[in-house]
């Protein structure tokens, strides 16, 4: 089920969605899909490291959206 979709009557399921559309709401598990880190932030030029600090913000409020369980996965070609 689409978050834009999202009816509090329906436990059974799975919702899925962006960042921002998951604002303000929590759920039991977050299950969450990201592209592995390429290098450390010390080694990053100004905008390489300007995208991945908003990328590791994203992260944290989708990870701080679960109650009970996080999974993260890496994802690599």
């Amino acid at each position: 089920m689409s978050l834009d979709a999202f009816d509090e009557a329906l436990q059974e399921a799975v919702r899925i969605g962006t960042v921002h559309r998951a604002k303000s709401m929590d759920f039991g598990a977050v299950f969450d899909l990201t592209d592995a880190p390429k290098q450390t932030p010390g080694r990053l030029s100004g905008a390489e490291r300007d995208r991945a600090e908003l990328a590791a913000r994203q992260r944290m409020v989708a990870l701080t959206r679960a109650r009970d369980y996080i999974w993260i996965g890496f994802m690599e070609d």
